[in-house]
């Protein structure tokens, strides 16, 4: 959001850093430090407008920001600028272009101002919060919690319909049986059926192979007619050939 947009507002208070009889600040915004850019004009005892119309017109050099700052006077929209690019900014101001009164804090501010200020960002950020409510671990602890009661017409649907799939289970099962015993029988070995794990699928109740192998037979019907119809369009065109070419011998003669 740049500095024509809309404020954000400020949920955390800022960090107050005393430095050089000024009182600077730093605010997080996306988990990042930023600076209210004022206070740092005004310690340096330069005019603000002035300052404020090179920030905006490189507005998305700088990726400012405005922030709605807490105060003692009211909520206050401030222009901010990421800390890492606080220096950047100080470089543009040129000692020799100041008032010579201003120099010195010139050049003190564009040396020390931002290791100051990352500086008490890094010990707020080492110090250590309030929890915050983790709302996706209640939720996940509530989902866990099955000892709760389902409604009464839920749990009776719930009954209604464990018969039916026990049903559709106990069809796919014996139809996957029965593929498999016919499938030995045209290999000559009639009856064939491994019956240890045949009992193990019906027992744990395993679709996943009768799935797969109900697949990979339509899979394979499907390619043997298709080499099918390959055979027979390869017997037709090499009949055509031949005939084609029975008829250009009797033209000739």
């Amino acid at each position: 959001m740049t500095a024509s947009q809309g404020a954000l507002a400020l949920e955390i208070s800022p960090i107050e850093v005393l430095f050089h009889g000024a009182v600077l600040l730093v605010v997080e915004h996306n988990g990042q430090p930023y600076v209210p850019m004022k206070p740092v004009v005004d310690g340096m005892e330069m005019d603000w407008a002035a300052q404020f119309t090179k920030l905006k017109a490189n507005s998305g050099r700088w990726g400012i920001v405005k922030i709605t700052i807490p105060s003692n006077g009211g909520n206050q929209e401030a222009v901010c600028l990421p800390l890492r690019k606080l220096p950047g900014w100080l470089m543009t101001i040129s000692p020799n272009k100041v008032r010579p009164e201003l120099r010195e804090k010139v050049i003190t501010y564009q040396n020390e101002a931002d290791d100051i200020l990352w500086d008490a960002w890094q010990q707020k950020a080492a110090t250590p919060s309030t929890p915050r409510i983790d709302v996706r671990a209640l939720l996940l602890d509530g989902q866990s919690d099955l000892t709760l009661d389902l409604p009464d017409n839920v749990q009776a649907a719930l009954n209604a319909r464990a018969g039916v799939l026990a049903g559709e289970a106990f069809t796919l099962i014996r139809e996957h049986l029965r593929r498999r015993i016919a499938y030995h029988a045209v290999s000559g070995r009639p009856s064939s059926v491994n019956e240890p794990k045949a009992l193990r699928v019906i027992a744990e109740g395993d679709l996943g192979e009768a799935l797969a192998h109900g697949l990979i037979l339509k899979v394979r019907h499907l390619l043997s007619h298709a080499e099918y119809c390959v055979d027979l369009s390869t017997q037709y065109f090499t009949g055509l050939q031949g005939a084609l070419h029975d008829l250009g011998c009797a033209r000739s003669h």
